[in-house]
């Protein structure tokens, strides 16, 4: 409907009433005309200013007239009220309790009036018949306004501008924007100067009428109570039982009570005198404003400062450009809120609150004045503002193009110049995704990034975008509807591939333009590695107390964090992973903010999993399992390097914890050694349309396989060795000496020791000694070295060096002896002994070496001699300088161990001062040993004729080589086939093969043992040689079949030789039945020897 000056309204009318905020009906009655209507009431369901609401406008017939009828109603507003929404079906009169059909409605917006035509007249209504009429889709007024409602006898023409026939009327203040309150709820209650308050006194006996005193209390006595009061205004009661006054017309600021009859009210009655009656406060409200910034830029914003004494009010703001006013539509734009005539309201405004100022999209710079003023009450302020003239906008994508694996996140960066918004679009219809997002910043100008996970992107999920920069003010995402997951029916995340992205600067401006483009490539992702590596508990604690904790780690790689292959006691294990394509999901499977740790152990058991395993239970026992989803949050600690696809997982191996089915708790003990196993999981045809699935896509199969990388370690003991000269530590008495050995403890820790002498001239202690173990490579001991001064001891005392650290198996800590030496002397130490052990044969040659040391403080040379069982086999003279080392070796030639015994020797290499000794054991090898594996056939049924292999694999299992008959044989007396002569090495195989023809006459089934043999193994088998009886059929040579027809009379298989030829064969066959030796056929030995005498042999020889 238009806002024409009359409009002709013919249809049904009805929209559901949008909320009731009056509680009670709010209507005062005033006098009726002298005819048909009295008791006019009006009510809004919700009386906001400007809200969109539905008025109800009742009355009651006064008397009864046999000949009057009701045929229509009018409603005419006494001042402006938006009509303009009020549709077909708005419209509903009710008469009596029963709601009318209508035959025509009226509606003028400009004269503020509302006409009804029933379509059956009502006649003669008794006195006291209920008028109700309830109109939808009505705009507020600002204000209170009068509502006239009129009953007309005839009919008139609905768009009459005073409709005829008039039986009677009556008007009704219908409140806007009142504050209400029951009679028993008004002491201690606030209103604010220029509230319409409404009070309910229905339950206080008042009559309809009555009247009301609202006084002012000027004194009070001095407990507070109220003593005196002055008229501020008088009321009547309404027919619903309510009071209305204005605030405006009482006598300001001040404490006011209610009386009638003489009587206060106090509760919900009047029958109180002024002390004790109950009393409600009067307050002017305070209300400022003030904008953020002086000015701002042509589409940025700002914000609106409130304050008020008032905790929570509705604010209505109107405004003006350069002094021209500013329409609803353009303070809605900026303000947001409910439009009305030029002006917007804002609900639920509170003391402190900042209202954003969002001029991005107005068309004119220049000077902004706004007013703000209470819906309610006389409060207003007004706030200026400047919009800067409009500049250039440009925006440019930084870094790209860029390149990730596919579920991983990427972060791309925009920068911005002339505005503080961009629009970000990713993807196209044509790679089956599209998504955009939209980001203001803080400033114009400003550089941001913004993170893209493209783990869960692919399922369309808003969070797949995160702000990364501290400038990002709003991060808004907008999902395309035709967007196309996965890019396939079986994979949630997107596909590898590359992606559009492209850049629209000033965004929300009509004509905005993209200015910059890039793409996104997403490679395929892998699951790559894990490994092991170890630190300590101090180092542990360092990272988890960093700020950057990936940058502390980083720092100790390579000191105090190293690869390992085995894993002390009370040090902390970590599992390096390799795996990229995994970064997305840890974020999306984890909450907001979540550590590293935190996500990483969200994503264990739906994304990835991490489990240990013994690889060497013990007899009887499941192997201690230990899985990663179980274990605490304080066990454990994982630091991601996103950039480089790697995560550090780490827990105390002491924190570890046996989940076997049993439950057996077990604690890992020296020797045992586990299986570390990452694994990435797959999508399942159960969980597609979860973006929690997906990592792994189903393979060519068709078949959904995880991805699974694994590593080996050992747990050992803590534990440490010293090295020694000889049987003991041994030092010169002299500043600076170094004591040093080897741990199994993780590099980084720190060691502390105690000496004690034991047998010395002077008793001396050197405590406080310490030392950081060093890593001396994977799988290796690692090392420690500490130095001491013994300047103050005396040579030949003696000495306990105590590791502090280190326990026995008895709990006692670890104790070796040494002793001090003159200084400046020179001491050789034999280190490094290769081959420690070693096994030959008698002739064998043999080279034995060692590291020779000079710890001494002087240069010297000695004799150094290779010994066996105390005998010196050779010896050299080398010369050393204090500290200097050297690699000796000696050649042990065939003849030296020819004459050898088999038998274990102790070898040595000695200097003056020290020897290193191994055990050499001397052992003849076992002969050669030809083995036959694999014969083929073993069981077989051939035809006269057929071509056999025979095959076997041939193995020497001896330890040198030799050279063996490979031989064919048969039995029945046929005795050698064939023959070969073979040559092995030591472990070394070959395949041999025979082949031979099976005679074709054979004329009667023969079975034939046949083997394949060496000097030390054989393999037989049996050939079945069978001849079909039904053969004489095949007789080709035969084609007269003369002599076959005579088979019928040669029973006794005189006349079967004929059968033979015979090509019908049917008598044939009974003539080869004949069973004595003068019939067709040779019988079993001339097959045998006819096979012997017509095989065709051949041998063939294939070696590996």
């Amino acid at each position: 409907m238009t806002r024409n000056d009359i409009r002709e309204k013919t249809r049904a009318v009805f929209l559901a009433a949008l909320m009731v905020l009056s509680v009670f009906a709010v209507g005062a009655s005033l006098a009726g005309t002298a005819t048909a209507v009295n008791q006019g009431t009006a009510t809004a369901g919700n009386d906001a200013p400007t809200e969109t609401t539905t008025h109800t406008l009742s009355a009651v017939t006064d008397s009864a007239e046999e000949d009057s009828s009701i045929q229509g109603i009018a409603i005419e507003y006494g001042s402006e009220v938006d009509l303009s929404n009020v549709a077909d079906g708005d419209i509903t009169v009710s008469i009596g309790g029963q709601e009318r059909d209508l035959s025509a409605t009226f509606v003028s917006d400009s004269e503020n009036r509302v006409h009804a035509e029933l379509s059956d007249s009502v006649d003669g209504p008794d006195a006291g018949t209920s008028i109700e009429v309830q109109i939808d889709n009505v705009v507020n007024p600002g204000s209170d306004v009068s509502v006239t409602l009129s009953t007309h006898d005839s009919s008139f023409t609905v768009d009459q501008a005073s409709p005829g026939g008039e039986i009677g009327s009556t008007t009704a203040t219908l409140a806007i924007g009142a504050e209400q309150v029951a009679s028993g709820d008004i002491d201690g209650r606030i209103f604010w100067e220029g509230q319409t308050v409404t009070v309910d006194l229905s339950n206080t006996g008042l009559s309809p009428n009555a009247q009301v005193d609202i006084r002012e209390v000027t004194s009070r006595a001095n407990n507070g109570e109220p003593t005196s009061s002055r008229l501020a205004r008088s009321v009547t009661v309404a027919q619903d039982g309510t009071i209305s006054f204005d605030t405006n017309r009482l006598r300001g600021e001040g404490f006011y009570v209610l009386r009638s009859g003489g009587q206060f009210l106090s509760g919900n009655s009047f029958n109180q005198s002024i002390t004790g009656a109950d009393e409600f406060e009067l307050l002017q409200q305070d209300l400022n404003t003030e904008f953020a910034d002086d000015s701002v830029a042509f589409d940025g914003s700002s914000s609106v400062s409130i304050a008020s004494l008032r905790g929570e009010f509705d604010v209505e703001i109107s405004g003006t450009l350069n002094g021209d006013p500013l329409d609803s539509e353009t303070l809605n734009s900026i303000f947001g809120g409910s439009e009305g005539d030029q002006i917007v309201t804002v609900r639920d405004v509170q003391d402190g609150d900042d209202l954003t100022a969002d001029f991005s999209s107005v068309d004119e710079a220049g000077d902004y004045e706004f007013t703000f003023e209470a819906t309610d009450t006389t409060a207003s302020d007004t706030a200026s503002i400047t919009v800067e003239e409009q500049v250039d906008t440009d925006a440019t994508i930084v870094g790209g193009p860029y390149t990730e694996q596919r579920g991983d996140i990427v972060e791309v960066t925009v920068d911005l110049s002339g505005t503080d918004n961009a629009q970000i679009s990713i993807g196209s219809d044509n790679a089956g995704y599209s998504a955009v997002v939209n980001v203001t910043t803080e400033n114009r100008g400003d550089e941001f990034t913004f993170s893209w996970n493209s783990y869960a992107a692919g399922a369309g999920h808003p969070e797949a975008f995160q702000p990364v920069s501290d400038n990002i003010e709003n991060l808004e995402v907008e999902l395309s509807e035709d967007i196309q997951v996965g890019g396939g029916d079986d994979d949630q995340i997107l596909a590898a591939g590359t992606y559009d992205v492209e850049v629209t600067p000033n965004y929300q401006r009509s004509g905005a333009e993209s200015t910059d483009a890039s793409t996104i490539s997403l490679n395929q992702r892998s699951t790559n590695s894990v490994n092991t590596w170890v630190t300590t508990t101090d180092a542990l604690d360092a990272v988890d107390s960093a700020d950057d904790p990936l940058a502390t780690l980083n720092n100790e790689i390579g000191s105090s964090v190293t690869e390992s292959g085995y894993v002390a006691e009370g040090d902390v294990l970590i599992s390096e992973i390799d795996a990229s394509g995994i970064e997305g999901a840890l974020e999306a499977v984890s909450a907001d903010g979540a550590s590293d740790t935190a996500a990483f152990r969200a994503a264990v058991g739906d994304v990835i999993n991490l489990n240990f395993t013994q690889e060497n239970p013990t007899r009887n026992r499941q192997p201690i399992q230990i899985n990663y989803g179980q274990v605490t949050p304080a066990q454990t600690t994982v630091v991601a390097d996103e950039n480089n696809d790697t995560y550090y997982v780490a827990l105390e191996l002491s924190d570890f914890t046996d989940q076997t089915a049993l439950d057996i708790r077990r604690n890992i003990r020296d020797g045992m050694t586990f299986e570390s196993e990452f694994k990435v999981n797959p999508g399942n045809e159960e969980n597609l349309e979860s973006y929690r699935f997906g990592l792994v896509p189903p393979n060519s199969d068709g078949e959904f396989v995880a991805q699974t990388v694994t590593d080996s370690w050992e747990a050992v003991n803590r534990e440490a060795e010293v090295n020694r000269e000889g049987d003991e530590i041994v030092v010169e008495a002299a500043e600076g000496q170094t004591i040093s050995g080897t741990t199994t403890v993780a590099p980084g820790t720190e060691l502390t020791f105690r000496v004690s002498s034991t047998n010395a001239a002077e008793p001396f202690v050197i405590p406080g000694l310490t030392a950081t173990v060093q890593e001396t490579g994977e799988n290796e001991l690692n090392e420690w070295s500490v130095n001491a001064d013994f300047s103050e001891t005396t040579p030949g005392d003696e000495f306990n060096f105590v590791l502090r650290d280190f326990r026995n198996q008895l709990g006692e800590r670890i104790t070796v002896s040494g002793s001090v030496a003159e200084p400046g002397e020179p001491r050789f130490q034999v280190s490094n002994l290769n081959p420690e052990e070693a096994t030959i044969a008698p002739g064998d040659t043999l080279t034995v070496s060692a590291s020779v040391t000079n710890n001494g403080g002087a240069a010297g040379t000695q004799t150094v001699a290779l010994e066996l069982d105390g005998d010196v086999l050779a010896e050299q003279e080398i010369t050393l300088e204090a500290g200097a080392s050297q690699t000796v070796s000696f050649d042990v030639s065939g003849s030296t161990t020819e004459g050898l015994e088999e038998g274990d020797y102790t070898h040595s290499i000695t200097t003056n001062d020290t020897s290193a000794s191994g055990t050499l054991t001397v052992d003849s090898p076992d002969p050669a040993f030809f083995e036959i594996t694999n014969f083929s056939p073993e069981e077989a049924t051939v035809s006269p004729g057929d071509e056999v292999e025979a095959t076997v694999t041939v193995e020497n299992t001896g330890e040198v080589e030799g050279t063996q008959t490979v031989t064919l044989e048969a039995d029945s007396g046929l005795g050698e086939l064939g023959s070969q002569e073979v040559t092995l090495g030591a472990g070394d195989s070959a395949n041999e093969t025979f082949t031979f023809q099976v005679p074709s006459d054979i004329s009667e089934t023969t079975e034939v043992t046949h083997t394949i043999s060496t000097a030390n193994d054989s393999v037989s088998g049996t050939l079945t040689v069978e001849v079909d009886s039904q053969d004489g059929q095949d007789g080709q040579d035969g084609q007269d079949g003369q002599d076959g027809q005579d088979g019928q009379d040669g029973q006794d298989g005189q006349d079967g030789q004929d059968g033979q030829d015979g090509q019908d064969g049917q008598d044939g066959q009974d003539g080869g039945s004949g069973s004595d030796d003068s019939g067709p056929g040779f019988g079993i030995a001339a097959a045998l020897i006819a096979f012997v005498g017509a095989a065709l042999l051949a041998f063939r020889r294939r070696e590996n």
